[in-house]
């Protein structure tokens, strides 16, 4: 867990991490108009050796794209 932590550690944009070693779930917030979760994944997988899954992530459909939801 330390490892998620440092690698996100002064990152533009991250406001909190949390990891729960036991479940292996980080629960990260952050401004999606500053860094992606795409980006986050990036960032703690070469930092670590984690495979990171995002869960929880929307499924957008064309009116959330054309409303930018």
């Amino acid at each position: 867990p330390q490892k998620v932590y440092q690698s996100l550690n002064n990152i533009d944009g991250i406001k909190s991490c949390k990891v729960n070693y036991d479940k292996k779930t980080a629960t990260i917030v952050f401004d999606d108009e500053i860094i992606s979760t795409k980006k986050i994944a990036e960032i703690i997988s070469n930092a670590t050796y984690y495979k990171i899954k995002i869960a929880n992530q929307k499924n957008k459909t064309f009116w959330d794209w054309l409303f930018n939801n």
